[in-house]
């Protein structure tokens, strides 16, 4: 049974009663409906003390302590798992669903072909096998932005870039996939 003190069940009671003067019927219900479930879990968390006491008497003062400390770790251990998952939920948010996903088997197909083509074929596919690995050091990001940025500039810069430059990304990657297409039939 939980400890209480005289002084707060007076002031539970004093409560209680001081309220229900000035109150229509169904503040009078809600206020039932609360007193019933307040007895109810004051007779479940009674049903836990004494299921706790049972098992505190068999155990010495230490067991007790060290059993409280292990119920505060599990508590805090709990909460530390639970702001955690609660990050991930909001970092998926920002991403679409699934698609985290079919990038890294993309990524992984890519190596993978690059692989299988840099083992049958000429320097031209090394290369691009290169290209298409996912850079792991920040030395090898760095120079990989660094090699963009220049190409970009190359890009803005042309001409034909500058006078259209949609049908010139269209061009480019047509281009780029019939070349892309000869090279796995060849495979």
């Amino acid at each position: 049974m939980p400890k209480v003190s005289k002084a707060s069940r007076k002031k539970a009671k004093v409560a209680a009663a001081g309220t229900g003067a000035a109150t229509g019927p169904l503040v009078d219900s809600l206020k039932q409906s609360k007193t019933e479930l307040k007895k109810k879990e004051q007779q479940q968390q009674q049903k836990d003390d004494e299921a706790d006491d049972a098992e505190n008497q068999a155990m010495s003062r230490g067991q007790r302590k060290r059993l409280a400390k292990r119920e505060q770790y599990l508590r805090r251990e709990k909460m530390v798992m639970s702001t955690l998952k609660l990050k991930t939920l909001e970092e998926q948010k920002g991403r679409l669903d699934g698609l985290d996903a079919i990038k890294d088997a993309l990524t992984a197909t890519i190596v993978n072909k690059g692989r299988k083509s840099s083992a049958g074929a000429g320097a031209d596919d090394t290369k691009t096998s290169q290209e298409n690995e996912v850079t792991k050091t920040n030395k090898a990001k760095k120079d990989l932005a660094q090699k963009e940025l220049t190409h970009m500039k190359l890009v803005l810069q042309h001409p034909t870039f500058q006078s259209n430059p949609f049908a010139t990304m269209q061009q480019h990657l047509k281009n780029t996939l019939v070349q892309s297409a000869e090279r796995q039939e060849i495979l």
